[in-house]
């Protein structure tokens, strides 16, 4: 999972949403920092940050179109709720199945 935003680009595996993500969907967290095959954004538009470095372009996950979108909203807010909690789950399985019927 990755947040980028026009101050930071920060990296979560381990910690709030993408612990949760991760256990509770039971997704393998890669060992290190390496090239994922999937990759959460964490994004409240569709100007991507990371587009504007050439790293992003020859990202696995990118090439591959396995990049699925979160807000902050639904970070920092509505993941933390039953409902809200649910509602993520929802819709990052369904898009990480989405993908990988292709």
């Amino acid at each position: 999972m990755i947040e980028a935003t026009e101050k930071e680009i920060r990296i979560y595996f381990r910690t709030g949403i993408a612990d949760m993500i991760f256990n509770d969907l039971k997704l393998p967290i890669a060992a290190g920092t390496p090239d994922p095959d999937h990759l959460i954004l964490l994004v409240d538009s569709d100007d991507n940050v990371l587009e504007k470095s050439g790293i992003w372009s020859n990202l696995k996950a990118m090439k591959a179109g396995n990049v699925y979108r979160m807000t902050s909203r639904q970070n920092y807010n509505e993941a933390f709720f039953a409902i809200g909690k649910q509602s993520v789950l929802e819709q990052i399985s369904g898009d990480i199945l989405k993908h990988t019927k292709k």
